[in-house]
């Protein structure tokens, strides 16, 4: 790995990457009360108070790290400032955050460091935090809140990922290599135990419903249905970002969430026969939710209600991402969409060879 020219060995590395897509982004008290994508992110003032907002995001990476590291390379920009360091408990969105929406109540201070110098890396460990995120439960990944101990014309800027060139924050994970890195490790998306799990419609048998390709046309079934009680709460299986929210009578909602591949790309989830929860809706830039995050209650169906849930590896595709069965080969329906045959880049989520939840 290289950094604004150093060569390091690490495990993993990742960045939030630039806005619209990065989430990383600063405002102030009083002036540039906005989120702020320039290639800065401040921490400091002048009277007034500039906090800075990060967050990575961590799919495809390590469930549990050795150590993780957030890298950030300061630049001079008047008299550096210690920083004190808080845990961010609530959602937030780089697009819209302000000074007057941000969640300051959701804020748990955990340390402090001391003034950067210009024109050095900044190493600081978050170890503690990367594990408790990854597990999906308790605290989960909403980022991290910068700010300053002094505002007296004190500033500890450092450059942000719209920036480029390999100078944006980096968050380093090291780890103990398992022999299943590279299978897709997910949080049970139900807020019933994994273990009493009840599959009502396997993955792949045939399904005749639908409205995709003409009438009559056998589909085969691209996800697992599960038994659950109408209410039941629906949470992300794993930091991703919202692609799609849709209702279809009288089948309820479905979400698709896309997310980073273990072994490089993208892979999506989605989440059928359910009521999206408040702020759940699909973005431009898309709005990203953290592992463990709850996105949903079960729906009332007219038959009942019970949980399908897809994995599809491959980007985000409408409307395949989210489609709940297939045909058996193209075919084409009446108003000219084309739908792939069965599994087109669908796997079973019910099998422990495709998918390991926690």
């Amino acid at each position: 790995m290289s950094i604004g020219g150093v060569v390091f060995s690490a495990d993993k590395w990742v960045n939030p990457a630039p806005y619209p897509v990065g989430m990383d982004t600063w405002f102030g008290s009083y002036y540039n009360k906005t989120a702020q994508h320039d290639y800065r992110l401040r921490v400091g003032g002048w009277g007034d108070w500039y906090y800075t907002l990060l967050r990575f995001d961590l799919s495809g990476l390590p469930q549990n790290a050795t150590n993780a590291y957030i890298w950030r390379y300061t630049i001079n920009e008047g008299t550096p400032t210690d920083i004190n360091w808080y845990r961010i408990g609530a959602q937030w969105h780089s697009g819209t955050v302000t000074s007057s929406n941000f969640p300051y109540a959701s804020l748990t201070s955990l340390f402090w460091t001391s003034a950067p110098t210009p024109g050095y890396w900044y190493i600081t460990n978050i170890t503690s935090e990367y594990n408790q995120w990854r597990a999906g439960t308790g605290n989960l990944n909403y980022g991290l809140f910068l700010a300053p101990v002094s505002n007296n014309n004190n500033y500890s800027s450092f450059y942000s990922s719209t920036q480029g060139g390999g100078i944006g924050p980096w968050l380093q994970v090291t780890y103990t290599p398992q022999a299943d890195d590279n299978k897709i490790k997910l949080r049970w998306p139900l807020g019933t135990p994994y273990a009493s799990r009840v599959v009502t419609q396997a993955f792949g048998v045939n399904w005749a419903g639908g409205s995709e390709c003409p009438p009559g046309v056998i589909k085969k079934h691209s996800g697992t249905d599960f038994s659950a009680p109408i209410g039941t709460a629906v949470y992300a299986a794993e930091d991703g970002v919202i692609k799609h929210v849709d209702a279809h009578p009288p089948w309820a909602y479905h979400i698709v969430l896309e997310h980073n591949h273990p072994q490089g790309g993208k892979y999506t989830t989605v989440y059928w026969h359910v009521t999206p929860a408040s702020g759940i809706t699909a973005m431009n830039p898309p709005i990203f939710v953290p592992k463990g995050m709850q996105i949903a209650t079960i729906a009332n169906l007219a038959t009942g209600s019970h949980f399908h849930f897809g994995v599809r590896v491959g980007t985000y595709n409408n409307p395949v991402s989210g489609i709940g069965a297939l045909p058996q080969s193209t075919c084409t329906d009446p108003d000219g969409t084309t739908y792939p045959g069965f599994p087109e880049n669908f796997i079973d989520p019910n099998n422990i060879n495709n998918v390991l939840f926690q």
